[in-house]
Formats: structure tokens, C-alpha cells, sequence
């Protein structure tokens, strides 16, 4: 029974970045009072938390997770200590938590790299750098979405780069009026990259965007036409 769970686990794994859908509905068939070993409890644990996190579910309870993070911190495995300590984070992301979360992002960004996970270090900046940017630390925010985007490009990683592309354009809104032609450069190349059905919800933030934009520097036509898009590419 055991060995079955751990099947499960490792199978959830697997699916995990192509069928992250399928991950949850696997992970949601066990039962955890089968897990008797120590090291399948946090791999449940961490994998449950990754799976809701990438089906867009809310989380603001970290008693989950911490019983990954105190796991693997404990036995010192890099890579899962990267993973767990991201995933951290995003819960208190969720609970608008922003320092705790910044915390825990800082910790997973050394961790990520030693274990030489690019990927994961590009969503641990995106993430970071969305914090910077609610708390309206535009420097920050505008440093962190520049390595990104650089992790992103390394990667071939297209929601990755149109993302830090995306942030870098709402950015540069911010800072006013002088800054609108390289917002609108910004989101415009991020909107062209993501012009798939593969991307349309990414896509409709970025439309989103552009149309706040326009608004910004009554191009009224310009504003109308992504206000539209942007409804039209929401699926509810």
C-alpha cells in the first residue's frame, strides 16, 4: 500500500508541469493517512501545495507546507528546499502576507540556484517582483522583472518573458507620462508573443494593460479596442 501511494506521488510529479489539472486529481485520490513515512508526507505535502498553486486555488493556510519545508530543511535536499520555500511564499502571497512572503522568496532564490533550476528561479523573480511592485517599490520591481526576463529568454520560456515583459510595461505607466512610448513598447511585444489560444488568459491581462495605457494617453480608439479584447479573451 505503501508502495502504491508513493507511485501515486511520483506520477503526480510527473504530469505536474504539462497537466497540472490531472496532478491535482491525482494527488486528491490519496488518502494521507497512508503516508507513514516521514519523507512521503513532505513530498504529499509540497506536491498538494504546487498542484493547487498552478490551478489558480487560493491558499492562505501554511500548515501544509511547512511540514515540507521542515523536512527537507532538515535533511538539506537543495532543490525540494527551493521548491518548498517558493511554495511558501505563494501561500503568503495568497494571504497578502507580502514580507513573509518576500522572505521566503529571497531564502529559495540562493537555493534554486545551487540546485541549478533556472525555471524555478525565474518564477521565484516574477513572483518577488509582483510584491515590489504592490508595495510601489518601481525600482525594485523594475530590477527584478529585467532578470526575469533574462532567465526567461535563457529558457525559451514564452509566458515567462511575456509576464516580465508585461510588468515592466505596467511599471513604466506608473511612472508617469514620459515613460508611456516604453510601457507601450513593452506591452505591445509582450501582447504579440502571447497572440495563441495557448496564452489567452496572460494575453487578456496584457490586453488589459494597453488599454489602460491608451486610456492614459486618450487614444480613445486604441483604449476601446484592448477593453474589448480583454473581455473577449476572458473564458468566464
Amino acid at each position: 500500500q505503501r508502495h502504491q501511494s508513493h507511485a501515486l506521488l511520483v506520477q503526480a510529479d510527473s504530469v505536474m508541469e504539462e497537466y497540472p489539472d490531472s496532478a491535482l486529481h491525482i494527488l486528491e485520490s490519496i488518502e494521507p493517512q497512508q503516508l507513514n513515512m516521514q519523507a512521503d508526507r513532505a513530498y504529499y505535502a509540497l506536491l498538494l501545495t504546487q498542484a493547487r498553486d498552478k490551478n489558480y486555488i487560493v491558499q492562505t493556510d501554511d500548515s501544509l507546507i511547512r511540514l515540507a519545508v521542515q523536512y527537507y530543511d532538515s535533511i538539506g535536499d537543495i532543490p525540494m528546499q527551493a521548491k518548498a520555500h517558493y511554495y511558501k511564499g505563494c501561500i503568503y502571497r495568497d494571504a497578502n502576507l507580502c514580507g513573509e512572503a518576500v522572505q521566503e522568496y529571497l531564502t529559495a532564490i540562493p537555493l534554486a540556484k545551487k540546485a541549478g533550476n533556472p525555471k524555478l528561479q525565474g518564477l521565484i523573480y516574477n513572483h518577488a517582483g509582483y510584491l515590489y511592485y504592490l508595495q510601489d517599490l518601481l525600482e525594485q520591481a523594475d530590477s527584478i522583472y529585467q532578470l526575469t526576463e533574462q532567465l526567461a529568454i535563457q529558457q525559451n520560456d514564452t509566458s515567462l518573458w511575456a509576464e516580465a515583459l508585461s510588468f515592466q510595461g505596467k511599471i513604466n505607466i506608473e511612472r508617469g507620462i514620459p515613460y508611456y512610448p516604453k510601457a507601450e513598447k513593452k506591452l505591445s511585444k509582450a501582447f504579440d508573443m502571447t497572440n495563441t489560444p495557448n496564452y489567452k488568459r496572460l494575453q487578456a491581462d496584457i490586453a488589459a494593460a494597453l488599454s489602460s495605457l491608451y486610456n492614459s494617453m486618450e487614444l480613445n480608439k486604441k483604449a476601446i479596442h484592448y477593453a474589448k479584447l480583454n473581455i473577449s479573451l476572458r473564458s468566464d
